[in-house]
């Protein structure tokens, strides 16, 4: 924990909220999603393993507010300049929004219960199931508001299927980003770095 608290001291969280949400967005839209087209019919909007959502709930987990502002420019960044569908600046913003928002309102509906889930201040020790947990929750807000923020652009068939999309991939893609996570930290402790 005290190389995660230095390493949290030393680089801006802005920035690094920011280059990691562009990181994992980049790696979905060019190494995962055509993995997952290749053998599921593409879809018009979701990703099985939508990466950036474990981005958000981690960012949210060690800056709170902090990474509301570095997520909406990020999904910016991403939809507008690497994703292949192209949607209005306006659509792109409105969905930003949400997608900036969504775990940071999960943590405060934690927080309002009793549960503080945040790295600091929070009020108890925070487990991956918790996170899991987070992530779900604010990917029902963020499933929610991205397709109110998309309708803008293009109608879905079904929308339950849309919102279990969205949430598959949330979901999916914070467990694998976790799953790295704990695999760097190991192979660190291992090489004593």
């Amino acid at each position: 924990m005290k190389r995660l608290e230095l390493t949290l001291k030393t680089v801006s969280p802005e920035l690094s909220v920011f280059a990691a949400y562009v990181v994992a967005f980049a790696v979905m839209q060019y190494i995962t999603r055509p993995i997952q087209d290749a053998f599921i019919a593409p879809t018009l909007v979701g990703a099985l393993l939508f990466l950036p959502h474990g981005v958000r709930v981690i960012g949210v987990w060690l800056f709170g507010y902090r990474s509301i502002l570095p997520l909406v420019l990020g999904e910016v960044f991403g939809m507008y300049f690497l994703a292949t569908l192209h949607l209005p600046l306006g659509v792109i913003l409105q969905g930003a929004v949400v997608g900036g928002v969504s775990c940071f309102i999960a943590f405060e509906v934690f927080s309002l219960a009793g549960q503080n889930s945040y790295f600091e201040g929070g009020t108890q020790t925070v487990t991956w199931r918790m996170l899991i947990l987070l992530a779900g929750v604010g990917s029902v807000f963020n499933s929610i508001g991205h397709i109110v923020a998309y309708r803008a652009a293009f109608s879905f068939d079904d929308d339950i299927e849309q919102l279990l999309g969205f949430l598959l991939g949330d979901l999916g893609g914070t467990v694998v980003l976790l799953l790295a996570m704990v695999f760097v930290n190991r192979s660190f402790r291992q090489l004593k770095i």
